[in-house]
């Protein structure tokens, strides 16, 4: 069955369903997704109770269960938060969205809400831990997340009731697509001289390109020229992961995510290969520290995308950065003396394809469940209103 689809959930006492356009909102540096949605509301709340929502990006750098261990003391800090009156609505009309429009000609009691999420804000991450005997991840694990919560109460900083709430998870990630005319091609040389050995081993890595998508192999070309009287025994490539933690300490963590190695034999000038690294998260899965892009339940994900930031000044507003460098290291066989260069990319994902057009010309929806936290796995629902 075909058709745009939207994602809903209710709360536990059915009397408000959350609609989502769509889960995954992307930012290209220069412009942000738009999160809009609609909430249906059950007249049967109250003359006193209003509708609120609100968008919250909630970083944790601890794991869940140390809030126990240290006495209910929370490793978590809020980065962006912002809140808004659905029902009655306080503020002027705005225009709809297709979405929008949508749904409320579907429903009589549906009333929208929309956030605009600024840039140079954190991307949902997720620090990878150590899998539990079942493959499963421990609950609130160190890393970034999003989610939209509408709630019936009073006044908008009432504490959401569960009965009376819907929580749904989202992801803000970034995005960049090549410019058009760029073609460049990192590269990076090294000339290794020896303190008791005459000569040296030169060394040059260039990348095909900067920008890798998630899923495209990275292809690296290498030069050695071997100038000096040392025998070159090998050569590794390594793909490193790069995370800075900024909130309360620096930290980098290399995390090997590919590579590939060559045992060389004795040459001169001229040696030259090129290889393919792949950065996947199926050679990663079980691997301790390696960040993913945000991870929602019955959802796979893949390695985290490299963090872009307009204005570098403000990387602590961001908590986790994370880099890719490809790493090469030629070995001579005297400690200390190999040959050791870095070469930087960036891994993201494509700009998504455009569907407002669609969206227009079609008024077929599918609604889609999202699964319930305790739920045991199951498939997805989906029912078509016609």
């Amino acid at each position: 069955m075909s058709g745009r689809p939207i994602f809903k959930k209710s709360s536990p006492n059915s009397r408000l369903t959350c609609y989502l356009g769509k889960r995954d909102y992307f930012d290209d540096l220069a412009t942000m997704d738009l999160i809009d949605g609609a909430v249906l509301v059950d007249p049967g709340i109250g003359p006193d109770k209003k509708v609120f929502a609100h968008i919250k990006c909630e970083y944790r750098y601890g794991r869940g269960d140390m809030d126990n261990v240290m006495n209910g003391v929370s490793f978590k800090k809020d980065f962006f938060f912002a809140a808004t009156q659905v029902y009655p609505s306080e503020t002027p009309a705005k225009k709809l969205t297709p979405l929008q429009s949508s749904l409320l000609s579907k429903f009589s009691n549906a009333h929208p809400f929309s956030f605009q999420l600024p840039h140079d804000i954190p991307p949902s991450l997720m620090i990878q831990s150590t899998a539990v005997s079942d493959g499963s991840q421990e609950e609130e694990p160190c890393g970034v997340e999003y989610y939209v919560q509408v709630f019936v109460a009073r006044r908008k900083d009432d504490q959401p009731q569960g009965h009376s709430s819907v929580k749904m998870a989202i992801r803000r990630l970034t995005c960049v697509s090549p410019k058009p005319g760029e073609v460049g091609r990192p590269s990076a040389e090294i000339n290794k001289a020896f303190h008791l050995h005459s000569g040296s081993v030169r060394l040059e890595v260039s990348l095909a390109k900067e920008l890798y998508h998630h899923g495209e192999p990275v292809l690296v070309s290498v030069v050695i020229d071997n100038y000096s009287s040392n025998v070159v025994k090998g050569l590794s490539l390594k793909l490193l992961q790069l995370i800075e933690i900024t909130l309360f300490k620096e930290k980098a963590i290399k995390n090997r995510v590919g590579g590939e190695g060559l045992p060389l034999a004795p040459g001169q000038a001229g040696w030259c290969e090129t290889f393919k690294l792949r950065p996947n998260l199926a050679d990663n899965r079980n691997k301790a520290g390696v960040a993913l892009d945000g991870k929602m339940k019955y959802q796979d994900t893949n390695l985290a995308s490299s963090t872009l930031i307009r204005d570098f000044r403000n990387k602590e507003n961001i908590g986790i950065i994370v880099q890719y460098v490809v790493k090469a290291r030629v070995f001579t066989g005297f400690g200390g003396r190999d040959a050791v260069l870095e070469v930087p990319l960036i891994l993201s994902h494509p700009k998504p394809v455009d569907g407002s057009s669609e969206a227009k010309k079609s008024d077929d929806v599918v609604f889609e469940h999202f699964a319930r936290l305790k739920v045991a796995k199951q498939d997805t629902i989906a029912e078509a209103l016609d």
